[in-house]
């Protein structure tokens, strides 16, 4: 899709209404100060709405959405100050008590100069994220271990987050004589029965690959997103290497999944406009035992728009599937415009919806196409990395170009080797061997890519203006590859 055939009509207006959104929150958000004044601020795009499509005012739409998206971010931040910031206040003097539901499995690890079992886990406290770094007892049992779903009491001290602002995820250390934590209740049913799955599909990855645990650990991320195994030094290479995001449950993973259901279901006779929407279920499904990661979700969520549109007789449209996905994570939680994981996906993904197809038509060579693509991928994502983490790596352009296909590959023989496990162990063993092939590969690959000149670097973190200039740069430049693009095809057609 060019730029030049894509944003026409009505999705130039569900970008315009996602762009006035996303100026509305991250306003909201600086400006947290205000946050009592959330209601005055909803009033106020009540009336602009009203008052704007009453008189027939020109793009009166767009200041409603921003005003409404600046009262979302004002109400996120006023009630962050009401549950964070006042336990945050009151943890000055002494510690205190909360009730948390875990959002994943705790990650443990062993104190160096204590005999101590540290756990750390996300988790909700009413509607905030929350992270907490428990102190268990060295004989504490792992297996008891925080776990998704489970509502643990906690007392300990809670911190704002990194630089104390609202977008920055706050903390709580359990730690000290009078801190303590113990469950409260064990997940429900259903979260019973996916910790169960999810075992069960990890136990099943295993098969063949009992001596094999760096083959293992990885096999174990790249399906399930489980990055817990994998050694510091592994994940260091592949953030070095630009790489990491092929173990982040993604676009990549949820793509092998409905392809490989959408095609069983041929088997059925189900008819191609309704098993898009059949296999949503099982997707969803799939991402719940995955972690739920933001990259998961939004890509989960374009794909049941998309798979919606054949019942009403539509061609699925991606931009427009991803213009609903973000208004729908942003609206119900204005935090994501600042986490990392969230922006990361989506504005990528933007960049490949509205660019990728330029490459094709502008290059005719497989090579030369992907090279592009991983390029614009790398571009979006730049000034992202650049202002929360102060890092760049080059290297990516160049490893993704092979990674990306090997991390496909590797997804599709591991979800192989669980399915043939339900069949064969030793048909198992073959599939989860090649993904550990081709998994060692890929951190062999990682290695050399973070080992090149120049590879990665760090930076000072960009200002909000270095960034808009990056893009504004992207834009022209796309634009221009859409437009020769545009006079070779017409060249042709003379």
């Amino acid at each position: 899709m060019t730029c030049k055939t894509t944003i026409i009509g009505v999705e130039r207006r569900w970008l315009a209404v996602c762009a006035a959104l996303a100026v509305g929150e991250y306003a909201g958000l600086r400006l947290a100060g205000f946050a009592s004044l959330w209601p005055a601020a909803a009033l106020l795009a009540a009336v602009a709405a009203l008052l704007g499509h009453g008189f027939s005012v020109r793009f009166w739409w767009i200041a409603a959405t921003a005003l409404a998206g600046f009262a979302l971010a004002l109400r996120s931040a006023a009630e962050f100050e009401n549950t964070v910031g006042a336990a945050a206040e009151r943890c000055r003097t002494e510690p205190v008590e909360i009730a948390v539901v875990a959002t994943e499995d705790a990650r443990l690890s062993r104190g160096k100069r204590r005999p101590a079992l540290y756990a750390s886990f996300a988790c909700l406290w009413g509607r905030q994220d929350l992270r907490v770094v428990a102190e268990l007892p060295s004989d504490f049992p792992e297996c008891e271990a925080p776990k998704a779903g489970e509502r643990w009491n906690c007392v300990g001290y809670v911190q704002r987050g990194r630089d104390g602002h609202v977008s920055s995820r706050p903390m709580m250390w359990v730690r000290g004589k009078r801190c303590s934590a113990r469950r409260l209740a064990p997940p429900s049913p259903v979260r019973r029965a996916i910790g169960r799955l999810r075992g069960s599909i990890s136990r099943r990855l295993g098969i063949g690959l009992e001596n094999e645990r760096e083959a293992l650990a990885l096999s174990r991320a790249i399906l399930l997103g489980d990055r817990r195994g994998l050694s510091p030094r592994t994940k260091q290479t592949f953030i070095d290497s630009g790489t990491i995001h092929v173990f982040a449950i993604s676009g990549l993973h949820v793509m092998v999944i409905a392809k490989t259901l959408m095609f069983l279901s041929a088997f059925t006779f189900v008819s191609i406009r309704f098993s898009g929407v059949l296999v949503m279920p099982a997707v969803w499904l799939y991402v719940e035992i995955a972690g739920g990661q933001p990259s998961a979700v939004r890509a989960a969520t374009m794909a049941t728009f998309a798979s919606a549109a054949p019942l009403f007789f539509r061609r699925a449209n991606w931009l427009v599937a991803w213009a609903l996905a973000f208004l729908l994570a942003h609206i119900l939680n204005p935090f994501n415009l600042v986490r990392a994981g969230s922006a990361f996906s989506f504005v990528v993904m933007l960049a490949l919806v509205l660019f990728s197809r330029t490459f094709e038509e502008l290059w005719k060579g497989r090579l030369m196409q992907s090279l592009g693509v991983s390029f614009l991928a790398w571009a979006a994502g730049v000034p992202i990395a650049a202002r929360l983490f102060g890092r760049i790596a080059v290297s990516g352009i160049v490893g993704n170009v092979a990674m990306v296909p090997a991390a496909m590959a590797a997804t599709v023989s591991a979800l192989a080797g669980v399915s043939l496990s339900l069949f064969s162990d030793s048909a198992a063993v073959w599939a989860n061997a090649a993904a550990g092939v081709i998994l060692k590969a890929m951190a062999f690959m990682a290695l050399v890519s973070s080992r090149l000149p120049f590879s990665h670097f760090t930076v000072e973190r960009w200002s909000l203006a270095e960034c808009a200039a990056w893009y504004a740069g992207l834009i022209a430049l796309m634009r221009l590859a859409s437009m020769v693009a545009e006079r070779r095809r017409s060249f042709v057609y003379v």
